[in-house]
């Protein structure tokens, strides 16, 4: 009843989301190395305070020059990558889902030669292998306007998951580096004064960061939680759309809510998603298969579509 499966897994859209996942993965590089950098420094200056005085002075400058860094260059150039991967998952959700592009939220599409620099070259064989079927194939009986539903809230779904799990894990990793410290700190029997200035004191900043990042995706789960919602209280108003056009609207104003999640949300590390892929996919295809029972029930209560 709907053409999504095989748009989906056309050259086309398989290209789109090649280039897709190099974009982000240019930038999760940088935001590796970054994140290696900020906790290699205050172990360096650690070690300094302790054996090294003379190399104090230059720790610090490297703190400097890192943190100049990230605030001039790096950040802005993540911002921009980030919005150009939201634009190319954009377009293939226009692509498979038959959405109209909306130039005013998403400005314009990503140049077709800059789709083909990116995604022309195929990824590594287990990243490939992801791109197939991204949308569940059961929604390949449902009438178009209710597949767009079902897809959307699979993207939310999926994402809103990830995210739960990662701010988990950098949570963890918070109280793994205060407990270790506290930890050395008891162990070496320092006093609490040199305690707070040569261990504490460097890894506050690492510490804070950690936890504005655990705090900018618990904030975006909330966000997609709220777009769940929204979706399950929407399912009347789709079923019971009077034409295509007024059914493809209020997907259209869906999607923008999507994109600009996408465009401003921090990105979910690559290692997480590869553990979590194996036991979060059959969870999603449960969900699919439920949600597309409750439009059943639904449109069945209101007669023939």
């Amino acid at each position: 009843m709907n053409a999504i499966v095989s748009l989906q897994n056309s050259a086309e859209a398989l290209t789109l989301l090649r280039a897709r996942r190099r974009t982000l993965d240019r930038v999760k590089r940088a935001q590796r190395a970054y994140f290696i950098a900020a906790l290699i420094l205050p172990v360096a200056s650690v070690v300094a305070a302790a054996w090294w005085q003379g190399g104090k002075p230059w720790v610090s400058f490297v703190a400097l020059l890192v943190a100049m860094l990230d605030f001039y260059c790096l950040d802005r150039w993540q911002k921009e990558q980030i919005k150009l991967s939201a634009r190319l998952q954009e377009q293939f959700d226009c692509l498979v889902l038959d959405v109209p592009w909306n130039s005013f939220t998403a400005t314009k599409k990503v140049i077709p030669e800059d789709v083909f620099e990116l995604g022309g070259d195929k990824l590594s064989a287990s990243v490939e292998k992801t791109f197939p079927n991204w949308y569940p194939a059961s929604v390949q009986g449902l009438p178009l306007h209710l597949a767009r539903l079902a897809c959307q809230r699979t993207n939310l779904w999926y994402d809103a998951a990830l995210r739960n799990h990662y701010a988990r894990c950098i949570l963890w990793f918070e109280l793994v580096i205060v407990a270790a410290l506290l930890a050395s700190g008891f162990i070496l029997g320092t006093s609490f004064a040199d305690f707070v200035l040569t261990k504490l004191v460097p890894f506050v900043p690492l510490v804070m960061w950690l936890e504005r990042e655990r705090r900018r995706h618990k904030d975006t789960e909330i966000t997609l939680s709220r777009l769940l919602d929204e979706i399950e209280a929407s399912i009347d108003k789709f079923i019971d759309a009077s034409s295509h056009d007024d059914a493809q609207g209020r997907s259209r104003q869906l999607q923008d809510a999507i994109f600009l999640h996408r465009a401003t949300s921090p990105l979910v590390s690559n290692i997480l998603y590869k553990l979590k892929r194996s036991r979060m996919e059959p969870k999603m295809h449960v969900g699919v298969e439920e949600f597309i029972k409750r439009l059943a029930v639904s449109v069945n209560g209101r007669g023939a579509l």
